[in-house]
């Protein structure tokens, strides 16, 4: 159990939060979606997000991002 803890610590330490930040903004802005901790993101949305659901089904309910049809 004290192996399995410290392979998952050592993993751990390799990336620091300023890694992970880097990468996730790197993938939103990739996907063109809005950046929703930053002020500029706040004009880019709506004042509420509506959920929309392509589908007939509730069980396969796939989600779009309002104003990307």
């Amino acid at each position: 159990m004290l192996d399995v803890r410290n392979a998952i610590a050592n993993i751990l330490d390799r990336y620091t939060l300023a890694d992970v930040v880097e990468v996730t903004l790197r993938k939103l802005r990739k996907n063109r979606m809005p950046l929703l901790f930053s002020l500029n993101s706040q004009e880019q949305l709506p004042e509420k997000p509506t959920l929309r659901f392509k589908g007939g089904q509730a069980a396969k309910k796939k989600f779009e991002w309002p104003g990307s049809s």
